[in-house]
């Protein structure tokens, strides 16, 4: 995990700064507390590879080539495969503003920087669609073990009294789901 990790920071920092910062910023990458707290946890499996996420959107938006779109594609897969939701969502966050923010910064013009942006985010949607069915299984698999109806997102925002004993007492409504 750390090796992948350290491997990614350093290839993303190496589109930008010297061989000495970057093995520097990819050996910092590797040992942050996070990666130290989290190691045997998803979360490290997870964020190891966000850096390989914006190492590609980064050399998408560099070089415009097509295996760079690839690249986003397999980072995106790894990521949203690591098992940790919250965590591939940072990433996905983080790669977002960065294909916002880098056609300002280099000053594309932009009809060029939509262009780059709307193939990152199909790429990234490509992504998606290929591990949609293996995580409909993998719900299939989960809902037959566990109860996944109180995972339901709700319409509104309104937490009902019943809800709100629950943060006091958490066997209010019997044991805990």
């Amino acid at each position: 995990k750390l090796g992948i990790a350290g491997l990614g920071a350093f290839l993303f920092l190496r589109l930008f700064i010297g061989t000495p910062s970057a093995l520097f910023g990819g050996a910092v990458y590797t040992f942050i507390g996070f990666h130290s707290a989290w190691f045997y946890w998803p979360q490290v499996s997870t964020s190891a590879w966000i850096p390989w996420l914006l190492w590609s959107v980064a050399g998408w938006h560099l070089y415009l080539k097509a295996r760079w779109c690839l690249m986003i594609v397999l980072t995106a897969i790894m990521l949203i495969l690591g098992g940790m939701p919250a965590v591939a969502a940072y990433g996905f966050y983080s790669a977002a503003l960065l294909a916002a923010l880098f056609p300002i910064v280099v000053k594309t013009p932009l009809k060029k920087s939509l262009k780059v942006f709307s193939v990152t985010f199909i790429s990234i949607g490509i992504a998606f669609l290929i591990v949609a069915i293996p995580l409909l299984g993998f719900y299939e698999v989960l809902s037959s073990y566990i109860d996944l109806e109180g995972r339901r997102a709700r319409q509104n925002l309104e937490i009902s009294m019943n809800e709100w004993m629950l943060f006091i007492d958490p066997y209010f409504d019997g044991y805990p789901k």
